[in-house]
């Protein structure tokens, strides 16, 4: 009884209060300065947490130090920021958080209690099904590899062998080392936490991304409503998802510890929230720093990042173009995306060094 109490607070803690205080510290430097919530923290929050992850464990696998190491950083990095966003706001974040929480509750009608509902059906189906699959062979057994040799992609998951050359593909989306360091922090097998408890805390947040979106797809009267509309839209589609193992349902219900399943469920649609924010508003020095964030904690997730992304922005960046007739403005804006070309760049000359 204890144990489980202890693995609640610490997977609450891990995945939910500590990304909201470090996205409330980093407010001031990204667009929600002035229109910050507690969903806009933990989604801020888990970007910055898997950004700093990706920029400390890609040197760490190459100098092969231990998976406690890159624990112990993300840690001091966490209490580091948290001590620092309490120290420097006091009682505003809980006096903040608990204006939103009021204004949720106040808000509440029949068709968001309906959500609400639908959401807690769809985390409890994910924690009793635990809907492995074959690719935790690979995903999952990494994981599993890394938490009981100590070690990061050292040895293959397959063969047990250590390696002798590192794939690149995981080398700069590892991913499932911060899985391992989740599992960790919360005690449990990483097999257990991949597959019952990740989804029941990833899940609710990506619909927080949603949330944002929404907020920016739809503006002026009624909004609330439509957006209440969209996000049921969104669950629809999710349950309605088994047509395609490549569908956002399938995804994100049935294989959200992938990383590729959170490029499709968490990164892009955020993605396309600062491009929409961009058409509407410009590029400034916010702007740019959210979308910076994001793209590095993207690029955790898997490789695909690095090529998806820069054609996603390339795209928005020829549309600014055209539109406004600026071509200084257009570099600047496909520019916000350069951590994930220089990742692509890094992955493609290492693929044709190793077949030369």
């Amino acid at each position: 009884m204890l144990s489980d109490i202890r693995t609640i607070c610490m997977v609450f803690m891990t995945m939910f209060l500590v990304p909201a205080i470090i996205g409330y510290t980093f407010r001031d430097k990204t667009i929600y300065k002035n229109k910050g919530t507690l969903l806009s923290d933990i989604v801020m929050g888990t970007f910055i947490i898997w950004a700093m992850y990706l920029i400390s464990c890609i040197p760490l696998i190459l100098l092969e130090a231990p998976l406690s190491l890159q624990n112990t950083l993300m840690i001091s990095f966490c209490i580091l920021i948290c001590a620092l966003g309490i120290y420097k706001n006091k009682l505003n974040i809980i006096k903040d958080w608990i204006s939103d929480f009021k204004l949720f509750i106040r808000g509440l009608d029949f068709i968001t209690i309906v959500i609400v509902v639908a959401l807690l059906l769809i985390i409890y189906g994910q924690f009793v099904l635990q809907s492995p699959n074959d690719d935790d062979y690979e995903f999952v057994a990494m994981s599993v590899s890394a938490v009981q040799t100590d070690s990061l992609m050292r040895y293959d998951p397959v063969t047990a062998l250590e390696v002798t050359a590192f794939s690149m593909k995981r080398l700069v989306a590892p991913f499932p080392m911060i899985m391992a360091t989740y599992s960790v922090l919360a005690g449990v097998h990483p097999a257990v936490f991949a597959h019952s408890i990740f989804p029941v805390c990833i899940i609710p947040i990506c619909f927080m991304a949603y949330t944002l979106l929404g907020q920016t797809l739809y503006k002026g009267e009624k909004a609330k409503k439509k957006i209440e509309l969209f996000i049921a839209l969104i669950i629809v589609i999710l349950l309605f998802g088994g047509y395609s193992t490549r569908s956002l349902g399938s995804m994100l219900l049935l294989r959200s510890w992938q990383g590729k399943a959170m490029v499709l469920s968490f990164v892009l649609p955020l993605i396309w929230k600062y491009m929409l924010e961009l058409m509407d508003g410009g590029l400034d020095k916010n702007l740019k720093y959210t979308i910076l964030l994001t793209v590095v904690g993207g690029a955790l997730t898997t490789a695909m990042v690095d090529i998806i992304i820069p054609i996603f922005v390339f795209g928005y960046a020829v549309s600014c173009w055209i539109k406004e007739k600026d071509i200084k403005k257009g570099i600047a804006v496909f520019m916000t995306c350069w951590p994930a070309v220089v990742l692509f760049g890094i992955y493609i000359v290492a693929e044709l060094l190793h077949r030369m």
